[in-house]
C-alpha cells in the first residue's frame, strides 16, 4: 500500500493520494480503511478526496465505491488524469448517497465515452450543490453534451458556475449538434454559469455563432 495522508484542517479533512501510483489493490485497501479501518473516524468530516495522476481504471473505481459512500460531507472529488472509461461506480455512489455537499467534480483527462449516466444522476437530484464540473480531455460526443444539457434544464445546473468540456490543451468530440443543445440550456438551466470551456472540440462556425448570439442576449 502506498503512503497516503489524511490531513486534519479543522473543521475539515482531506485525503490526498495524488501521484501515488495507486493499483487496483490499493483502491480496495483504501475502501476497506474507510469502511472498517483506521480512516473510519475521519470519513464523516472528509471534505476533499484527491486521486489525481494515478492509473486508476474501471476496476479501481469499482473498488473505491466504499470510500465515496463513507464520505457524506465530501465537497471536492478529483479523479484528474486517470484511466477510467466508465463512471459506473461514481454514479452508483451518487445515486445511493446523493453527494449532498459535493461542489467540485474533476473528471478531466480520463477515457470517458459517455456522460449520460452522470447526467442522469444529476438530473435525479444527486450533487444538488455542484458548482464546478470538469470533463475535458475525454472522448465525449454530442450525445453526452445533449444529456448534460437536458440535466441542466431539469435543475441540475442551478448552482453550476464552471463547466469545462475543453481547454487549450485538450477537448472532447463535441460538435455542432452537442453545442446547440448546450446553448439551449444556457438560458433555461444554467443561471449562475460564469465559465464555459469548449476548446479543442470539432465545433463549426454556425453553432459558434449561435453561442455568440446567445451570449449577446445576456444568457
Amino acid at each position: 500500500m502506498k503512503k497516503i495522508s489524511v490531513t486534519p484542517a479543522l473543521p475539515s479533512r482531506a485525503l490526498r493520494c495524488a501521484l501515488r501510483g495507486l493499483t487496483e489493490d490499493d483502491c480496495a485497501v483504501l475502501s476497506h480503511c474507510a469502511a472498517r479501518g483506521p480512516l473510519v473516524g475521519a470519513m464523516p468530516s472528509l471534505r476533499l478526496i484527491d486521486l489525481s495522476y494515478n492509473s486508476i481504471g474501471d476496476e479501481g473505481l469499482r473498488r473505491l465505491a466504499g470510500l465515496l459512500a463513507a464520505a457524506p460531507a465530501l465537497e471536492k472529488l478529483s479523479l484528474y488524469e486517470n484511466k477510467a472509461s466508465s463512471l459506473g461506480p461514481v454514479v452508483a455512489a451518487l445515486h445511493a448517497h446523493g453527494g449532498p455537499s459535493l461542489r467540485v467534480l474533476n473528471l478531466a483527462w480520463n477515457r470517458l465515452h459517455s456522460a449520460g449516466p452522470l447526467a442522469a444522476a444529476l438530473a435525479a437530484g444527486a450533487a444538488p450543490l455542484l458548482a464546478d464540473l470538469r470533463l475535458d480531455s475525454n472522448r465525449l460526443g454530442d450525445a453526452s453534451a445533449a444529456a448534460l444539457a437536458a440535466a441542466f434544464v431539469e435543475g441540475a445546473g442551478a448552482h453550476l458556475e464552471i463547466l469545462v468540456l475543453g481547454t487549450d490543451r485538450a477537448g472532447n468530440l463535441i460538435g455542432d449538434d452537442g453545442l446547440l443543445e448546450l446553448v439551449d440550456s444556457l438560458g433555461r438551466g444554467l443561471p449562475r454559469l460564469r465559465e464555459l470551456g469548449l476548446s479543442n472540440n470539432p465545433i463549426g462556425d454556425a453553432s459558434a455563432t449561435q453561442l455568440a448570439n446567445c451570449l449577446s442576449l445576456g444568457r
